[in-house]
């Protein structure tokens, strides 16, 4: 191969021994800024594959600044050596198009109740901290009772332990789990959110809130006393 472009380190056995200049992107360093909150396989893979990478002179390529610093610290190299080229969305699924009948057919599609709801869409892994945007939402519906909204908890499920996600909803009238989410429905689903939240302990990159180029939420929250979350 003239060009062996790995999009994800934890491929890097894949191509071991072949002969090609190695191009890798990075997304987020998780396994290091917050390895409490990975698998050991994870952990050991990712690792793994960015020293690969160091051995065979690969070049990088990140996806968010705050993920270019990250790794230029981590890896000892130059910051000006890591281009940064963000991720897209699909035109001809995130854009302002969404009308008020799709935003009515996917809200009962996805069985949210009527009325103001906070969006939280993510897979289930403990760096998403899931519990934490629950926990948040009852505080705040305890102290303001006069705001009466539900949270929407979309996404499928990841690798994590989805037992105490479960117990910490049960009984809860007002949280609605939809499940996995298609992608032609997001950008109604975004539309007709009030507010989109996200309280992940760590992000690379800033894809679990809204793109600009969809008709977003009035207000989006990501803020928490334990989150690093990343900025473009």
């Amino acid at each position: 191969y003239d060009l062996i472009h790995l999009t994800l380190p934890s491929t890097w056995r894949l191509y071991a021994g072949r002969p090609g200049q190695r191009l890798v992107t990075v997304h987020d360093l998780s396994h290091v800024i917050c390895a409490e909150h990975q698998t050991e396989s994870n952990r050991r893979t990712l690792a793994h594959g960015l020293e690969s990478a160091r051995r065979e002179n690969a070049r990088f390529l990140a996806v968010s600044r705050s993920t270019a610093r990250d790794f230029a610290a981590h890896a000892g190299l130059p910051l000006h050596e890591i281009p940064v080229i963000h991720e897209a969305c699909r035109r001809e699924l995130f854009h302002a198009s969404s009308t008020p009948q799709h935003r009515a057919e996917v809200r009962k599609k996805l069985g949210i109740p009527p009325g103001p709801f906070i969006l939280t869409l993510s897979r289930i892994e403990p760096r998403k901290n899931l519990i934490g945007i629950v926990r948040a939402c009852r505080r705040l519906r305890q102290s303001r009772p006069e705001l009466s909204f539900s949270l929407v908890l979309a996404g499928g499920q990841g690798w994590g332990d989805p037992r105490p996600l479960e117990a910490e909803t049960s009984g809860c009238d007002w949280i609605r789990r939809t499940g996995h989410v298609d992608e032609a429905d997001l950008a109604a689903l975004y539309s007709e959110a009030k507010c989109s939240g996200c309280l992940s302990f760590y992000e690379g990159f800033c894809l679990p809130l809204p793109p600009t180029s969809i008709p977003s939420p009035p207000l989006s929250i990501g803020f928490s006393p334990i989150s690093r979350c990343a900025t473009n």
